[in-house]
């Protein structure tokens, strides 16, 4: 096994990407520095990082970057990559990834002290940390509330447990829910369905690379894709491409392999069995603002690579050694859900009667025919009974639950949510069960 390949095992490495006009940066890990193009020009190696650097991100002139080996968030000047300050974390914390919040704040995972620091970037002071389920690692704000996946990772077995997504009031810190998924979730993308695409890596061994899709609202999951493989990173580029970094290593004999899908029918366009190819261990994948197709990191042939949303190799970049973490500037504007475009498709009633024991009525429009399904989940995210999932032809439909799993079992009472999806559109309403 090569000496990159080993330090990939060892060092957690969740580098970043996304740009300005053409402004690129990107996080050398095994280099310890930054490299950054410019549109035409690449620089290497422009500013010194800390020990294991494996995040960056870019607020106005400032670049920020995230060391886990020496526990270090560095602010640096993009224009002259001058180091402006450094705010040292909490020792041994492993500060794993970050995310900028719209009030001027960075929320950093600690993978090791299982908590989520606040940092305030007008004083560079921290505010509070927050504490989560063990193993923390993607982070992202969305409106009102905070968003962690944790993997539970046991360190002494090698094995995951349960995957988690945390719920928190991002003024209060207080935690909302607690949403099950599969094992191992990584970092998470609030797409254009309005919904958070949280990817679900596997255990590398028995279980593989799934998608969750999770209402940012109502807290629930709505649905699975399985992808395969064990990718590690997501972005979605400017036409709902979705690309994911998948691995491709020396020492298995294949080539670098990205993995792809579309947001707007959520089927699987690249996977295992048709990868895009390119350069040699892909870690890291970023879309540039405003544009198809996505930016890859070769951890293993030191290259960033520019791929087309066909598949296309477009450019490829020499950067410095072990690239990871890619980031453009500005980042591209948050996509929300249009209502009026889901009412055109279709229309979920309030279930009648509700309250309700044991049974309720759940009426639906559909105006456009197509693959529809209308779920039944509990307040963890969990699937508790599906009522129908087929291809349906427009007009008016009418489904009943009995407060029943697909098993047959009485469920107790509490908060249930009735999810109808289409290949592009949800809709979800709250039901009340009391006995």
């Amino acid at each position: 096994m090569s000496l990159k390949r080993t330090l990939l095992f060892l060092l957690p490495l969740i580098m970043t990407l996304q740009a300005i006009a053409n402004d690129l940066y990107v996080v050398n890990t095994l280099g310890e520095t930054i490299s950054y193009w410019n549109g035409s020009t690449t620089q290497n190696n422009v500013a010194t990082l800390g020990l294991f650097p494996n995040d960056i991100l870019v607020k106005g002139d400032t670049l920020l970057a995230l060391n886990s080996g020496s526990a270090s968030l560095q602010l640096f000047d993009r224009n002259n990559f001058s180091l402006l300050s450094t705010l040292n974390l909490a020792e041994g914390s492993n500060p794993w990834a970050m995310t900028l919040t719209p009030n001027d704040r960075v929320l950093i995972t600690n993978w090791l002290a299982n908590t989520v620091t606040v940092i305030d970037l007008q004083s560079l002071a921290i505010v509070t940390e927050i504490s989560t389920g063990n193993s923390p690692q993607g982070v992202l704000q969305v409106a009102d509330r905070i968003y962690v996946t944790t993997v539970s990772y046991n360190s002494t077995e090698y094995s995951y447990g349960q995957g988690q997504v945390f719920v928190y009031d991002a003024a209060t810190f207080a935690e909302l829910s607690v949403i099950d998924v599969p094992a191992n979730p990584q970092k998470m993308i609030l797409a254009r369905d309005g919904l958070l695409h949280t990817l679900c890596t596997g255990n590398y061994w028995s279980s593989f690379g799934q998608i969750v899709r999770i209402d940012p609202a109502l807290m629930v999951n709505i649905d699975t894709l399985n992808i395969g493989g064990s990718p590690g990173d997501i972005a979605e580029d400017s036409q709902g491409n979705v690309f994911l970094a998948a691995g491709g290593w020396a020492y298995e004999g294949i080539a670098g392999q990205i993995f792809s899908y579309s947001v707007a029918s959520m089927e699987l366009i690249h996977g295992p069995d048709n990868p895009i190819q390119a350069g040699q261990g892909i870690t890291n994948v970023a879309s540039q603002p405003n544009t198809t197709g996505v930016w890859v990191s070769s951890f293993e042939s030191d290259e960033v690579i520019s791929i087309s949303a066909t598949g296309e190799i477009l450019q490829s970049l020499t950067v410095g050694d072990g690239p990871g973490r890619l980031i453009f500037s500005p980042t591209e504007p948050a996509v929300s859900i249009d209502p009026e475009q889901i009412a055109q498709s279709f229309r979920l009633s309030s279930n009648f009667p509700n309250p309700f024991n044991p049974t309720t009525r759940i009426p639906f429009q559909l105006n456009q025919a197509g693959h529809t399904s209308l779920s039944i989940v509990d307040t963890r995210g969990r699937l508790v009974h599906s009522l129908i999932n087929a291809d349906l032809e427009t007009g008016q439909y009418e489904l009943s639950w009995n407060g029943t799993t697909m098993l047959g079992e009485t469920v107790p009472s509490g908060i249930y949510f009735a999810v109808l999806s289409s290949r592009s559109n949800q809709s979800v309403i709250k039901m009340n069960l009391i006995k």
